[in-house]
Protein backbone atom coordinates (compact mmCIF):
# COMPACT_ATOMS: atom_id res chain seq x y z
CA UNK A 1 0.00 0.00 0.00
CA UNK A 2 2.63 2.34 0.66
CA UNK A 3 3.95 3.09 -2.93
CA UNK A 4 0.59 3.02 -4.25
CA UNK A 5 0.33 6.15 -1.71
CA UNK A 6 3.64 7.27 -3.52
CA UNK A 7 2.10 6.93 -6.68
CA UNK A 8 -0.48 9.44 -6.04
CA UNK A 9 0.96 12.16 -4.08
CA UNK A 10 1.83 13.87 -7.52
CA UNK A 11 -1.66 13.52 -9.08
CA UNK A 12 -3.07 15.00 -5.99
CA UNK A 13 -0.65 17.80 -6.02
CA UNK A 14 -1.15 18.71 -9.08
CA UNK A 15 -4.77 18.65 -8.87
CA UNK A 16 -4.66 20.60 -5.84
CA UNK A 17 -3.01 23.57 -7.64
CA UNK A 18 -5.85 23.93 -10.01
CA UNK A 19 -8.31 26.59 -9.39
CA UNK A 20 -11.85 24.99 -8.19
CA UNK A 21 -14.02 28.26 -7.09
CA UNK A 22 -16.86 26.32 -7.35
CA UNK A 23 -15.85 23.27 -4.61
CA UNK A 24 -18.00 22.73 -1.66
CA UNK A 25 -15.89 24.27 1.61
CA UNK A 26 -16.48 20.02 3.00
CA UNK A 27 -14.29 19.22 -0.24
CA UNK A 28 -11.29 21.65 0.54
CA UNK A 29 -11.37 19.94 4.08
CA UNK A 30 -11.77 16.74 2.59
CA UNK A 31 -8.28 17.56 0.47
CA UNK A 32 -6.34 18.43 4.31
CA UNK A 33 -7.42 15.41 5.37
CA UNK A 34 -5.94 13.18 2.74
CA UNK A 35 -2.50 14.66 2.64
CA UNK A 36 -2.89 14.55 6.63
CA UNK A 37 -3.65 10.48 5.86
CA UNK A 38 -7.06 10.38 7.22
CA UNK A 39 -8.31 8.46 4.12
CA UNK A 40 -11.57 7.51 6.50
CA UNK A 41 -12.70 11.20 7.45
CA UNK A 42 -11.66 12.07 3.20
CA UNK A 43 -14.40 9.78 2.54
CA UNK A 44 -16.98 10.60 5.28
CA UNK A 45 -16.42 14.39 4.21
CA UNK A 46 -17.03 13.70 0.44
CA UNK A 47 -19.76 11.55 1.25
CA UNK A 48 -21.39 14.19 3.13
CA UNK A 49 -21.30 16.77 0.05
CA UNK A 50 -25.08 17.08 -0.40
CA UNK A 51 -25.07 16.45 -4.53
CA UNK A 52 -22.91 15.09 -6.89
CA UNK A 53 -22.28 18.77 -8.60
CA UNK A 54 -21.36 19.93 -5.60
CA UNK A 55 -18.68 17.09 -4.94
CA UNK A 56 -17.71 17.88 -8.25
CA UNK A 57 -15.01 15.88 -10.63
CA UNK A 58 -12.22 17.08 -8.55
CA UNK A 59 -14.45 15.90 -4.83
CA UNK A 60 -14.87 12.71 -6.99
CA UNK A 61 -11.54 12.05 -7.54
CA UNK A 62 -10.17 12.33 -4.62
CA UNK A 63 -12.90 9.68 -2.79
CA UNK A 64 -11.64 7.76 -5.56
CA UNK A 65 -7.92 8.32 -4.15
CA UNK A 66 -9.00 7.76 -0.78
CA UNK A 67 -10.75 4.56 -1.13
CA UNK A 68 -7.70 3.52 -3.02
CA UNK A 69 -5.52 4.01 -0.14
CA UNK A 70 -8.18 2.17 2.27
CA UNK A 71 -7.85 -0.81 -0.08
CA UNK A 72 -11.27 -0.48 -1.36
CA UNK A 73 -10.85 -0.86 -4.60
CA UNK A 74 -13.71 -1.67 -6.28
CA UNK A 75 -15.48 1.71 -4.87
CA UNK A 76 -12.01 3.56 -5.93
CA UNK A 77 -12.61 2.42 -9.64
CA UNK A 78 -16.00 3.19 -9.68
CA UNK A 79 -15.44 7.04 -9.04
CA UNK A 80 -12.48 7.34 -11.15
CA UNK A 81 -14.90 5.63 -14.08
CA UNK A 82 -17.71 7.86 -13.21
CA UNK A 83 -15.41 10.51 -14.04
CA UNK A 84 -14.48 9.22 -17.47
CA UNK A 85 -18.10 8.47 -18.10
CA UNK A 86 -19.59 12.05 -16.71
CA UNK A 87 -16.58 14.67 -16.92
CA UNK A 88 -15.29 13.95 -20.05
CA UNK A 89 -13.37 17.72 -19.82
CA UNK A 90 -11.91 17.00 -16.31
CA UNK A 91 -8.37 17.46 -17.11
CA UNK A 92 -7.86 14.39 -15.12
CA UNK A 93 -7.74 11.46 -18.19
CA UNK A 94 -4.26 10.11 -17.25
CA UNK A 95 -4.71 10.41 -13.50
CA UNK A 96 -7.81 8.62 -14.02
CA UNK A 97 -6.43 6.12 -16.09
CA UNK A 98 -3.67 5.45 -13.83
CA UNK A 99 -5.81 5.59 -11.06
CA UNK A 100 -8.24 2.57 -12.56
CA UNK A 101 -5.03 0.78 -13.68
CA UNK A 102 -3.66 0.55 -9.84
CA UNK A 103 -6.60 -0.28 -8.75
CA UNK A 104 -6.90 -3.51 -10.70
CA UNK A 105 -2.90 -4.19 -9.84
CA UNK A 106 -3.86 -3.81 -5.63
CA UNK A 107 -6.68 -6.21 -5.96
CA UNK A 108 -4.50 -8.50 -7.41
CA UNK A 109 -5.89 -9.37 -10.85
CA UNK A 110 -2.61 -8.67 -12.91
CA UNK A 111 -3.99 -9.15 -16.02
CA UNK A 112 -6.63 -6.44 -15.97
CA UNK A 113 -3.65 -4.11 -14.56
CA UNK A 114 -1.44 -4.85 -17.35
CA UNK A 115 -3.98 -4.12 -19.46
CA UNK A 116 -5.38 -1.01 -18.42
CA UNK A 117 -1.29 0.55 -17.80
CA UNK A 118 -1.37 0.19 -21.44
CA UNK A 119 -4.58 1.41 -22.45
CA UNK A 120 -2.88 4.68 -19.97
CA UNK A 121 0.56 4.79 -21.91
CA UNK A 122 -0.76 3.93 -25.33
CA UNK A 123 -2.84 7.19 -24.79
CA UNK A 124 -0.78 9.22 -23.55
CA UNK A 125 2.88 8.24 -24.10
CA UNK A 126 4.38 11.17 -22.80
CA UNK A 127 2.41 11.24 -19.92
CA UNK A 128 3.86 12.79 -16.50
CA UNK A 129 3.00 9.99 -15.01
CA UNK A 130 4.69 7.39 -17.51
CA UNK A 131 7.23 6.21 -15.29
CA UNK A 132 4.30 5.26 -12.39
CA UNK A 133 2.41 3.60 -15.30
CA UNK A 134 5.26 1.59 -17.04
CA UNK A 135 6.51 0.13 -12.92
CA UNK A 136 3.12 -0.83 -12.44
CA UNK A 137 2.86 -2.74 -15.92
CA UNK A 138 6.50 -4.54 -15.18
CA UNK A 139 5.19 -5.46 -11.64
CA UNK A 140 1.98 -6.74 -12.74
CA UNK A 141 3.65 -8.55 -15.48
CA UNK A 142 6.00 -10.16 -13.03
CA UNK A 143 3.13 -11.36 -11.21
CA UNK A 144 2.20 -13.62 -14.15
CA UNK A 145 5.49 -14.67 -14.77
CA UNK A 146 5.62 -12.40 -18.04
CA UNK A 147 9.49 -12.26 -16.95
CA UNK A 148 10.94 -10.40 -20.14
CA UNK A 149 8.09 -7.92 -21.16
CA UNK A 150 8.44 -6.65 -17.05
CA UNK A 151 12.28 -6.03 -17.68
CA UNK A 152 11.20 -4.36 -20.54
CA UNK A 153 9.15 -1.92 -19.22
CA UNK A 154 11.45 -1.79 -16.04
CA UNK A 155 14.35 -0.81 -18.77
CA UNK A 156 12.15 1.60 -20.21
CA UNK A 157 12.14 3.52 -17.09
CA UNK A 158 15.69 3.20 -16.32
CA UNK A 159 16.46 4.71 -19.52
CA UNK A 160 14.12 7.56 -19.99
CA UNK A 161 12.77 8.44 -16.72
CA UNK A 162 16.68 7.46 -14.61
CA UNK A 163 16.40 10.10 -11.99
CA UNK A 164 12.81 9.51 -10.83
CA UNK A 165 11.61 8.07 -7.59
CA UNK A 166 10.12 4.91 -9.44
CA UNK A 167 14.17 4.96 -11.54
CA UNK A 168 15.25 3.50 -8.35
CA UNK A 169 12.59 0.77 -8.16
CA UNK A 170 12.71 -0.26 -11.38
CA UNK A 171 16.80 -0.91 -11.03
CA UNK A 172 16.07 -3.04 -7.93
CA UNK A 173 13.21 -5.16 -10.00
CA UNK A 174 15.53 -5.50 -13.45
CA UNK A 175 18.42 -6.92 -11.21
CA UNK A 176 16.26 -9.58 -9.65
CA UNK A 177 16.56 -13.21 -10.62
CA UNK A 178 12.89 -14.27 -12.55
CA UNK A 179 11.51 -16.82 -10.83
CA UNK A 180 8.35 -17.11 -8.16
CA UNK A 181 9.43 -17.74 -4.32
CA UNK A 182 6.91 -18.40 -1.80
CA UNK A 183 6.86 -16.28 1.78
CA UNK A 184 5.92 -18.16 4.21
CA UNK A 185 6.18 -15.48 7.14
CA UNK A 186 7.94 -12.72 8.39
CA UNK A 187 9.67 -11.85 11.65
CA UNK A 188 11.08 -8.95 13.26
CA UNK A 189 13.15 -10.76 15.70
CA UNK A 190 15.55 -13.47 14.11
CA UNK A 191 15.16 -16.20 16.70
CA UNK A 192 11.60 -16.47 16.23
CA UNK A 193 12.27 -16.51 12.69
CA UNK A 194 14.49 -19.55 13.07
CA UNK A 195 12.53 -21.17 15.17
CA UNK A 196 9.17 -21.52 12.61
CA UNK A 197 12.05 -22.42 9.20
CA UNK A 198 13.51 -25.52 12.14
CA UNK A 199 9.69 -26.31 12.03
CA UNK A 200 8.93 -25.92 8.57
CA UNK A 201 12.06 -28.00 7.85
CA UNK A 202 10.74 -30.80 10.20
CA UNK A 203 7.89 -31.05 8.11
CA UNK A 204 10.31 -31.40 5.03
CA UNK A 205 10.14 -28.13 3.33
CA UNK A 206 13.57 -26.33 2.68
CA UNK A 207 13.33 -22.49 4.03
CA UNK A 208 15.08 -19.59 3.12
CA UNK A 209 15.39 -16.70 5.70
CA UNK A 210 15.68 -13.22 3.72
CA UNK A 211 16.71 -10.06 5.90
CA UNK A 212 14.90 -7.00 4.28
CA UNK A 213 14.07 -3.38 5.22
CA UNK A 214 10.16 -1.94 5.61
CA UNK A 215 10.66 1.41 6.18
CA UNK A 216 12.84 1.44 8.99
CA UNK A 217 12.29 -1.52 10.41
CA UNK A 218 14.34 -4.70 9.31
CA UNK A 219 11.95 -7.59 8.36
CA UNK A 220 13.31 -11.41 8.34
CA UNK A 221 11.57 -13.36 5.81
CA UNK A 222 10.46 -16.59 5.21
CA UNK A 223 10.60 -18.01 1.66
CA UNK A 224 10.67 -21.34 0.15
CA UNK A 225 11.05 -22.39 -3.50
CA UNK A 226 12.56 -21.06 -7.14
CA UNK A 227 9.35 -21.59 -9.63
CA UNK A 228 9.63 -20.41 -13.37
CA UNK A 229 5.89 -20.55 -13.67
CA UNK A 230 3.01 -19.14 -11.93
CA UNK A 231 0.95 -23.02 -11.84
CA UNK A 232 3.84 -24.85 -10.39
CA UNK A 233 4.34 -22.14 -7.60
CA UNK A 234 0.43 -22.40 -7.33
CA UNK A 235 0.49 -25.99 -6.85
CA UNK A 236 2.98 -25.40 -4.05
CA UNK A 237 1.20 -23.02 -2.32
CA UNK A 238 -1.65 -25.24 -2.41
CA UNK A 239 0.35 -28.06 -0.85
CA UNK A 240 1.59 -25.91 2.10
CA UNK A 241 -1.70 -24.37 3.15
CA UNK A 242 -3.44 -27.76 3.37
CA UNK A 243 -0.55 -28.11 5.80
CA UNK A 244 -1.83 -25.46 7.69
CA UNK A 245 0.76 -23.40 6.56
CA UNK A 246 0.59 -18.72 5.26
CA UNK A 247 1.81 -18.87 1.76
CA UNK A 248 2.09 -15.90 -0.84
CA UNK A 249 3.70 -15.99 -3.47
CA UNK A 250 6.02 -13.16 -4.70
CA UNK A 251 8.37 -12.59 -7.58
Amino acid sequence: MRSALRVFLLPVLSVMLMPAPCMARGIDDAWADYLRGDYKRTVDVCRSVANEASLGDKGRYLMGLAFLALGETKAARENFEFIVKYYPRSGLDEQLLLGIADSYFLEGDSTGAAQAYKVMLDKYPSSDYAAMAYLGMGKAHRRLGKWELARGCFNKIIQQYPLSLEGKEARDYYKRQVFFVIQLGAFSKRENALRYAAFLEAKGYTVSIDREMDGNNVLHKLKTGMFKTLKSAEAESMRLKRDGFSATIVS
